[in-house]
């Protein structure tokens, strides 16, 4: 028998989808569960109460249905043309919703159905994509029934696609044609055009909706995710296809439940060891409810809710709703609030959940919810449009994690996790005698530069790798850094309370042991260094001092924590020590540096030295004595109060000195004495007197105030 149907011409349906919304709302009203069966004489067809409410089409039954009706049957990927669609939100696919929206009832046909995720690994270990198994369906159906093992596909296009919306809700249009082809002959055995409905004016907001996303929103659910119409009009479609099989088939297809809803109450889409999964399905009454997640577990129970957990949260979601509808110039009426709660006490929730247990491991995944009768009839549908992941399992950890120390900082590098799926690395970090790890930063790379940190001060690192799931992976090994201005400082050992002697590997002196004293004269000689931490204080007796003959002195402080050089006694008169001397090839910088009472605070031939944010007070014989071949900068420094020579001299061949932004005040006799054949430049420096000079020196321009050197 070859029968064809076409829907639309006879249903007399209105002009105004308003009216339309009304008819849907009366029968949806009106029907508790639409169950019930009904008899066409023309043509054996079988009709659900609300059947055929929102297809607007034709379907066609080819006589192949009636001696090859297919047991088992996969649903293709959908096709369609984007440019027929509008309206089409970000990251979302028509031709997907149209294909699960078709296979969400297929479970209500007595075929045996292959779960999508399968089709879609069969398809993709066989190199087909879409438009690939749709040419070898139409070339060689009998070779694309070898690659699914199946009888019969269920293929689509989606002609038209359109989404309005209506205050915070969305309705959705969608034209679409499907057919049924048997693998063995090629034949088509069954199919359906849908006919896209174009929204037109005076669209309203039925119950139906309004109870959904009430029902969303109080368990903090998208509910975007769920369109019923389409749902409505999906099910419609695989019901005339249902109503297209040999008599003896349809006798052993029960009546279908009315599943509303079925969701996943979590926006989360990645889920870990101890992470609980709940699963809400709103329905039929009287039902069985599980969930499948192919590939990780099946049957999952849901019970029916008590009647008071069931109305949780919906009376402050509804009030939310209805402030956002009344924003967007859609408000609800007192017959629509009334009409949801009468739906509402019709309706069954069913929940149930599962736990995340240590190790699990499943990708992919698309629950998919079910409600059965007493009598067999089953509804199926999707939770959500992205797939899940179920990942309880730790990646492996990065490797051969190698730190370097750096001043103020440290540089990690390591070997990746082998993993595939590690996201970013986090890293891990205990400072001095902390025991435990704080986590510091994420990196995407395999390797990080830590600054800020304080020089000498013992850091220790551990870097975790980090996947797609959340999960951290064992520890690399600790490794154990101290940050130093210089490599060589790398191995300096603290220096003794009490200084003397030559020093001939690098020497550290830290602000926990300040002060230090200094009892005969210390020799830093090629190979030997002194760092001195911001904060520390040095006291010298009489005659003593610090000679560099080579290697180098570091006394780099803060403006808060200064370095101090001083005598033992605070009493003692100008000159009581001999300064620093600096000699060759020696290499010094002075940072917030105060010298005080020395015989020559810095005296420098043959050498380079930058002196920034130095005190220089009371010098008995000169502030700063530059001699032959040395070039010393001196910026945002004070050299006060100095006797002697003054302040500056400058003698012998290639004696150069640059002074910028600094104060030169009560130096006597002068505050710069120039025996060098050079002309030195003083220029830019603030002088409350005015300036005391001896030979070949340029001072102005001069600054008006003392400079600001923060």
């Amino acid at each position: 028998m070859h029968a064809s149907r076409k829907q639309g011409a006879g249903n007399a349906l209105p002009a105004q989808l308003a009216l339309f919304t009304m008819f849907v709302l009366f029968a949806a009203l009106l029907s508790a569960s639409g169950c019930a069966v009904g008899d066409r004489k023309s043509g054996t067809l079988i009709m659900t109460s609300d059947a055929f409410n929102m297809f607007n089409g034709e379907y066609e039954v080819l006589p192949a249905m009636q001696t090859h009706a297919p047991r088992s049957i996969a649903v293709l990927p959908f096709t369609g043309n984007a440019t027929l669609w509008q309206s089409v939100p970000e990251n979302y696919s028509p031709t997907d919703l149209a294909r699960r929206g078709i296979y969400n009832h297929v479970a209500s046909l007595p075929f045996s159905d292959q779960e999508l995720r399968e089709t879609d690994r069969l398809l993709a270990n066989a190199h087909l994509d879409a438009t690939a198994a749709y040419v070898l369906l139409e070339k060689d159906p009998k070779k694309l029934r070898s690659v699914l093992g199946v009888d019969a596909v269920l293929s689509g296009e989606v002609t038209a696609f359109n989404r309005v919306f209506l205050g915070v809700f969305s309705q959705v249009a969608v034209g679409c044609e499907v057919r049924l082809t048997d693998l063995d002959s090629g034949g088509v055995l069954w199919r359906a055009k849908h006919i896209s409905r174009e929204f037109g004016g005076g669209v309203g907001i039925d119950p139906i909706s309004l109870a959904l996303s009430t029902l969303a929103s109080a368990w903090n659910i998208r509910d975007e995710q769920y369109e019923r119409k389409t749902d409505d009009l999906f099910r419609e479609i695989i019901q005339s296809l249902e109503q297209s099989l040999p008599e003896n088939l349809q006798r052993r297809v029960p009546p279908t439940p009315k599943l509303d809803f079925f969701a996943l109450v979590s926006q989360a889409h990645y889920f870990r060891a101890g992470d609980t999964l709940r699963f809400r399905i709103v329905g039929d009454a009287g039902c069985e409810a599980y969930v499948d997640m192919p590939g990780y577990k099946a049957a999952i129970p849901l019970a029916p809710l008590p009647e008071e957990l069931k109305y949780a949260g919906l009376a402050p979601a509804l009030a939310s709703l209805k402030a956002r509808m009344q924003q967007a110039g859609t408000p609800i009426t007192q017959e629509q609030e009334q009409a949801l709660s009468q739906w509402l006490q019709r309706r069954t929730v069913y929940e149930g959940t599962v736990t995340v247990a240590p190790d699990d491991l499943a990708m992919n995944i698309l629950p998919r919810g079910y409600l059965i009768t007493p009598a067999g009839g089953i509804t199926g549908a999707f939770a959500d449009r992205q797939p899940l992941v179920i990942d309880a399992k730790s990646p492996l950890p990065p490797s051969g994690l190698k730190v370097t120390a750096l001043n103020g900082g440290a540089e990690l590098e390591w070997k990746p996790s082998p993993t595939p799926d590690v996201q970013q690395y986090d890293i891990y970090m205990s400072t001095g005698e902390e025991v435990a790890f704080t986590r510091l930063r994420s990196s995407g790379d395999i390797s990080t530069t830590v600054a800020s940190l304080r020089n000498f001060i013992p850091v220790r690192f551990r870097v975790v790798a980090v996947d797609a799931a959340g999960n951290e992976s064992a520890p690399t090994r600790m490794q154990r850094v101290i940050p130093v201005p210089e490599k060589e400082l790398a191995d300096s050992r603290p220096a003794p309370q009490q200084l003397s002697g030559t020093i001939t590997g690098p020497l550290r002196l830290s602000a926990m042991h300040s002060p230090y004293t200094v009892h005969d004269m210390v020799s830093i000689v090629e190979g030997g260094g002194l760092y001195i931490e911001p904060g520390v204080t040095i006291r010298f007796a009489s005659g003593t001092g610090i000679t560099l003959e080579g290697g180098y002195l570091r006394a780099e402080g803060e403006s808060t924590r200064p370095i101090r050089f001083m005598p033992i006694s605070d009493n003692a008169p100008a000159g009581s020590w001999k300064g620093i001397v600096i000699r060759g090839q020696a290499r010094a910088s002075l940072q917030h540096v105060y010298i005080i009472r020395a015989t020559t605070g810095v005296d420098i031939s043959g050498a380079a030295a930058p002196l920034q944010h130095v005190d220089i007070e009371l010098a008995a014989t000169a502030g700063v004595r530059i001699r032959e071949n040395a070039r010393v900068e001196i910026y945002c420094s004070r050299i006060v109060r100095c006797s002697g020579m003054g302040a500056i001299v400058t003698e012998g061949k290639g004696a150069i000195v640059t002074l910028r932004h600094c104060v030169l005040q009560g130096n006597t006799p002068f505050d710069i004495q120039n025996y060098s054949p050079l002309t030195q430049d003083i220029s830019e420096n603030y002088w409350p007197e005015a300036p005391k000079v001896l030979g070949n020196v340029v001072t102005s321009p001069q600054l008006t105030e003392v400079p600001d050197c923060r």
